[in-house]
């Protein structure tokens, strides 16, 4: 166990977010980069990453356990699930896919899912209950997924005929871990997941009936780096948020609200390409990207946010994040953890 101290930031805010404070909770692990965050609670959380990196805080991010897996040194872990602060669950991405587990504070790992098809890449997981499932980009042009019920023991592949058929072109970001969201109807268990690339599609798939007609989002889309990153459900409708990693600084469709109703509009960030975002009970949202950190108020009507209803935080960007009651934890790259607290 490493102790480490916790270091304010020291940030020039405005009046409208002067009650928020970001500290610095971790950087030791400076040549690591940093995609999949699981927040269990404001006390457990789990953080994942490059150089198969792993680390762990179950008193709310003062001190951290780095838990490698050993013979993963290599692998990048794009995502992490924690279901407490004994038992998570690990995807690695690119070849061969892997899907690894502890039980018992990351201690010792089991491999419980493994997939040495060509074409191979794992790119986000998530659980609802014992329910879960893993998304990959699309081998002969439908998406891989694969789902687990009893809370990633055992894992099996979701037959093709129910697995959504991809355009060229299209694929998914590892991005930050964001881009599935599980849920949960009657004796089924439905999930949704958002596409880059050539096309920005939202699908809604069922377990056992397959999936509705995509959705097709404003968000910018067309190139290889392109599209949507993540959602999350806020204001009562999924927001969907991306842009173009290769001009991180443009701010145009990059995020947007849809209700499955009409077409939605593009919404403008404040900090160009989101990777990631998170609410805060319901009030605010935060979003993370390569640019920085903002905070926007729920001012908005029709779903409509104007850039002035964000407030930049921090011009330092992180990747991923989660939230806790009224804290809101980020990492990213160079080994960065952090805390906002409101």
């Amino acid at each position: 166990m490493k102790y480490l101290l916790i270091y304010n930031v020291l940030l020039v805010l405005s009046p409208a977010i002067s009650a928020q404070e970001l500290r610095y909770l971790d950087s030791s692990k400076s040549s690591v980069s940093f995609r999949g965050m699981s927040v269990v609670n404001e006390n457990t959380i789990w953080v994942s990453g490059s150089s198969g990196t792993i680390c762990r805080t179950t008193d709310g991010g003062k001190t951290w356990q780095w838990v490698n897996p050993k013979g993963f040194e290599n692998r990048d872990f794009r995502d992490i699930h924690g279901y407490d602060d004994q038992r998570a669950i690990a995807l690695a991405i690119d070849s061969p896919g892997l899907l690894i587990r502890s039980t018992n504070g990351g201690q010792s790992w089991q491999t419980v899912y493994r997939s040495d098809e060509a074409g191979i890449f794992l790119d986000a997981l998530d659980f609802e209950g014992p329910r879960g499932i893993a998304i990959a980009d699309p081998i002969n042009g439908r998406f891989r997924i694969v789902y687990t019920l009893d809370s990633g023991k055992i894992w099996r592949k979701l037959p093709n005929a129910l697995s959504p058929e991809a355009k060229p072109g299209e694929a998914l970001f590892a991005a930050s871990g964001q881009n599935l969201l599980m849920g949960e109807y009657e004796d089924d268990f439905v999930f949704s997941f958002v596409t880059g690339g050539t096309a920005a599609r939202l699908f809604v798939c069922s377990q056992t009936r397959g999936c509705a007609p995509p959705f097709v989002l404003p968000i910018v889309q067309g190139g290889t780096m392109t599209g949507a990153n993540g959602m999350m459900h806020f204001a009562e409708a999924p927001f969907v948020f991306g842009g173009n990693y290769e001009r991180p600084d443009a701010s145009d469709s990059t995020l947007c609200f849809t209700d499955f109703t009409g077409q939605p509009a593009a919404l403008a960030s404040p900090i160009g390409y989101v990777s990631s975002a998170t609410s805060v009970q319901d009030s605010l949202v935060v979003l993370t990207g390569l640019k920085g950190v903002a905070v926007g108020t729920r001012r908005f009507s029709n779903k409509q946010w104007t850039l002035e209803d964000f407030r930049m935080l921090s011009n330092v960007g992180f990747h991923t994040s989660g939230s806790a009651g009224k804290r809101v934890y980020l990492a990213g790259s160079r080994g960065r953890i952090a805390l906002l607290i409101f």
